[in-house]
């Protein structure tokens, strides 16, 4: 059974606008400090599975964050629009067994983030509500 985060990757990886101004560069969980930019983290923060008895395929709620890494803020900005764009395409998406049925944007912050004693990056961080079915 595939998992949502491995999902959400898959479907990022085929997003042209992401790749446009990321390339490959979509990472999960752990970034280097030295990562070349503009890239993107995903990282699943929550995942609860839901009641669903005799209802076939189980729904489950996942909480998503999803961040553009960045040099400067307009880059940043441009890659958190992608992002945004993204995971709205992705509603009603199936990918490897993994049905996407909802998502919810609840959250975005701006943040510049000192990842070594010489660079700052600008991070955006988009938090999202995922119902799916696997």
């Amino acid at each position: 059974m595939a998992h949502i985060s491995e999902a959400l990757y898959s479907l990022l990886r085929s997003s042209g606008g992401v790749t446009d101004l990321a390339g490959d560069r979509i990472r999960r969980l752990v970034i280097d400090p030295r990562e070349t930019t503009p890239f993107v983290q995903l990282q699943l923060i929550g995942l609860t599975p839901e009641n669903t008895l005799g209802s076939g395929r189980p729904l489950h709620t996942a909480a998503v964050e999803v961040s553009a890494w960045a040099d400067d803020y307009d880059t940043a900005r441009a890659l958190a629009e992608a992002l945004r764009e993204a995971m709205d395409d992705f509603l009603n998406e199936t990918v490897a067994e993994v049905q996407i049925t909802h998502i919810l944007q609840i959250d975005e912050e701006e943040q510049g983030v000192e990842l070594a004693a010489d660079r700052v990056l600008i991070r955006i961080l988009q938090t999202y509500q995922i119902q799916y079915r696997s």
